[in-house]
């Protein structure tokens, strides 16, 4: 029986229960506590952050009040929970704002403000000493530094799952320890004290974790929170540091050895000092608390630590490898490719072979005898020069030329001769140089591809920073009893908190996608968007993301111009890896099947690589590399790409040779275009980019060489005052183009040019309310 029960799974039904079971818990141990010889207000402080166990909080609370028999000192902590839970209500149900959204500064200026004037009636209603009233006013500083600290932390574990104990976080994580232990060092469990127990257990924790200085830093902080809890147990427990320094020499030996030498020293420390009245109760604390963390499961406490500390898992730490690799082997080819450079550079220098007029001197008239009846020296020389820039520029000369040239010459032909073969040579030798050239600059255009490309993979595998791999079985199960053969799944956390899985199988994927996500979702508990689906090689790959803060609409309109039934103008629209939206619109150069065709291999090369995880950049880097080899009858392309971020609401523009793009907000436009040449013509790509932040019913309008900026005025017009879907936005920018066209050709008749492509793209970025 007890081998069929499933534990975590129980563990995982019942979480909430236990989550509000522990909270209330701390809240009774909390009630017992003090703080600068008033009663703890971490009792409030609770009901504040987690305000869905508001209720137990205050019943566990009065409680330990009642049958403390001191309900007369918890009549501010009581009251306090009551009206701070009213204003944390009125917070998310009147200004419609999650508790994560909550500024802490603004959280923690309420929690003390309310028991601190709490306070000060209670002290004035009963004429209390100005110390009391003085030491209630601490109290409630100290619970609003809780708050802060505990709320600054929340919101960044929200958003990156890890906490980095350095810097700011590392002193709000000493700012909760301390008021923790100090609001449990009042609570008694028979003769052991809970908040110095507790203390006792995680500075041993630090010491195995971070050696003689984590133990002697904790060891100090629980000094602190004794201070300011229980100042009567603070002498003793100051024996706290030295004991931390020293079994933090031991961590390398283990649990066992970190415990023991804990105590050891404990008991050396409390026997030197001499006995007192707290002599025992300190030895006690200190072993129960050596005893709580031998018997704390080994992977419970590795887990805990790594919260705290911030060290990093297996997964994070092969990452980190495998990205330090990648830029390793881009950096030594960009070594290779300098030395290419440098190689060419010095071929470029390299003498050349002579020139013909050089050639017909050294080969033929130095040595003729009648060499001094052509004119003399200088005149010779200017009538061989005149003779090879003929040869130069028309391939060849006759003997005829050559007998004109020198009259008194005797042998014309083998003059002749001899200029057009050194033109030939000439030729051909320039025309190899010019091929090995280019092959060089290909090369070097390819090996910046790949630097560019190998950087991507870089950043990719080095912003994985957590794997999940339990979820990652359990949607790989799920797939394959769905019928899949094979198929792996990996659940990760980037860098910046979002969480993505990725599932691969083999062949094609037949399940509807909405189910899929909701499968998906299902299994690991997170809303997640339909999948991208893209299949390469036989295999077809699944990307979920999370469910972004904003929602993209897209509407795309597409014209022929009036020389040819076919559009030069391809747009694609996809989704990356990364979970943005993308957006190409190419403009094949002319009209046309011709145009048509370089487009649509610029999109579908760009989309792919894209679509693959390359970065914008390295992949109008490739797509220029291919289409610079080219033949003679091919022509180039203008590209425009948008990249969507829906997860942080911001957008990115690259241009290569493309029309302006338009932001419109509030019926402003702003443009972006600037001069840049299209790819596939010189070596080396000369795109412009742009970036900006998008806000909540912002439109975002591609356009290409067909659209001016009066047809993107109207929809200015259109969208005032009121919600135009994106197809239809698209449709009006596209029909207003047409018009203008229409109303130029009345006017100018047939002296009006052809009508250009007309292509418009509208993107409408929306932030998503409640959810939906």
């Amino acid at each position: 029986m007890f081998k069929q029960f499933n534990f975590t799974g129980t563990l995982a039904r019942h979480r909430t229960a236990l989550c509000i079971s522990a909270v209330s818990l701390t809240a009774f141990a909390a009630s017992a506590g003090s703080a600068a010889g008033r009663p703890s207000y971490l009792n409030a402080g609770l009901a504040v952050i987690f305000p869905e166990c508001a209720l137990p909080v205050f019943l566990s609370s009065a409680l330990f009040y009642l049958a403390a028999g001191a309900l007369s000192k918890g009549i501010v902590p009581l009251s306090s929970i009551l009206l701070l839970s009213f204003f944390r209500w009125f917070l998310k149900h009147i200004s419609h704002r999650s508790p994560l959204t909550l500024e802490p500064l603004m959280l923690a200026a309420v929690s003390a403000l309310i028991p601190g004037t709490l306070s000060v009636v209670c002290s004035s209603a009963l004429a209390l000493p100005f110390y009391d009233t003085a030491a209630g006013i601490a109290a409630s500083a100290i619970l609003g530094c809780f708050v802060f600290s505990f709320c600054s932390l929340s919101a960044r574990y929200a958003r990156t799952g890890a906490f980095q104990a350095s810097g700011a976080e590392l002193l709000h994580l000493a700012v909760i320890y301390i008021s923790v232990i100090s609001a449990l060092s009042g609570a008694v469990i028979g003769f052991l004290d809970l908040g110095r127990l507790l203390s006792c257990a995680f500075l041993l924790l630090a010491a195995k974790k971070r050696g003689p200085v984590g133990g002697a830093c904790f060891g100090a902080l629980a000094t602190c929170a004794m201070l300011v809890g229980a100042p009567e147990l603070a002498a003793s427990t100051l024996l706290l540091s030295a004991a931390g320094l020293i079994c933090g020499s031991f961590s390398q030996l283990g649990t066992l050895a970190v415990s023991l030498s804990f105590i050891i020293t404990c008991a050396a420390g409390l026997v030197s000092t001499g006995a007192g009245s707290d002599t025992f109760f300190m030895f006690a604390d200190a072993a129960a608390g050596a005893m709580l963390f031998v018997l704390v499961p080994e992977r419970y406490a590795r887990r805990f630590t790594a919260l705290v500390f911030g060290s990093r898992s297996v997964y994070s730490a092969l990452s980190s490898i495998t990205a330090s690799r990648l830029e390793f082997v881009s950096g030594t080819l960009a070594d290779i490719r300098r030395q290419i450079v440098l190689v060419n550079s010095a071929l470029e220098n390299k003498s050349t072979p002579p020139s013909p007029a050089d050639s017909a001197w050294d080969g033929l008239c130095s040595s003729c005898p009648k060499n001094g009846c052509c004119g003399g020296e200088m005149k010779h020389r200017e009538r061989l020069l005149s003779l090879a820039e003929t040869v130069l520029h028309f391939g060849e000369i006759t003997s005829v030329e050559a007998a004109k040239a020198f009259p008194d010459c005797t042998k014309p032909e083998l003059l002749a001769d001899s200029f057009n073969y050194s033109a030939a040579y000439l030729a051909e030798y320039r025309a190899e140089r010019l091929r090995s050239s280019q092959l060089r600059a290909l090369l070097c255009e390819q090996l910046v591809s790949m630097e560019e490309v190998l950087g991507d993979l870089s950043c990719r595998v080095g912003a994985v920073r957590g794997v999940d791999p339990v979820l990652s079985s359990r949607i790989s199960d799920r797939f394959a009893s769905l019928g899949y053969h094979s198929p792996k799944a990996c659940v990760y956390l980037d860098r910046n908190g979002f969480r993505r899985a990725e599932v691969y199988v083999r062949g094609s994927f037949n399940t509807d996608l909405a189910a899929a996500a909701i499968m998906v979702s299902d299994i690991a508990d997170i809303d997640f968007e339909l999948p991208a689906v893209k299949k390469t090689g036989g295999v077809t790959m699944l990307v979920f993301h999370e469910r972004s803060a904003y929602s993209v609409e897209s509407g795309v309109f597409t014209a022929a111009g009036s020389a040819s039934p076919v559009s030069g103008d391809v747009v694609s629209l996809l989704e990356l890896p990364s979970g943005s939206s993308c957006a190409i619109l190419a403009d094949g150069m002319g009209t046309g099947p011709r145009a048509r065709l370089d487009a649509a291999f610029a999109a579908d090369l760009a989309g792919r690589l894209l679509g693959s995880g390359v970065s914008v950049k390295a992949a109008l880097r490739l797509v220029n590399s291919a289409l610079l080899t080219k033949n003679a009858d091919e022509s180039f392309a203008a590209v425009d790409i948008l990249t969507i971020d829906p997860f942080t609401g911001s957008a990115e523009l690259f241009k290569a040779g493309a029309a302006p793009t338009y932001l419109l907000r509030d019926g402003v436009f702003r443009e972006f275009g600037d001069r840049s040449f299209p790819v596939g013509i010189l070596n080396g790509t000369d795109c412009t980019s742009y970036s900006c932040k998008l806000f909540d019913g912002d439109c975002i309008i591609m356009t290409s060489d067909g659209v001016g900026f009066t047809a993107v005025q109207k929809l200015s017009e259109l969208v005032s005052g009121s919600v135009l879907p994106a197809k239809e936005a698209a449709r009006a920018v596209g029909m207003a183009a047409l018009n203008e066209y229409k109303t130029s050709k009345r006017k100018n008749g047939a002296s009006n040019p052809p009508r250009d492509d007309i292509s418009a793209a509208v993107f409408r970025i929306s932030l998503r309310k409640d959810g939906i």
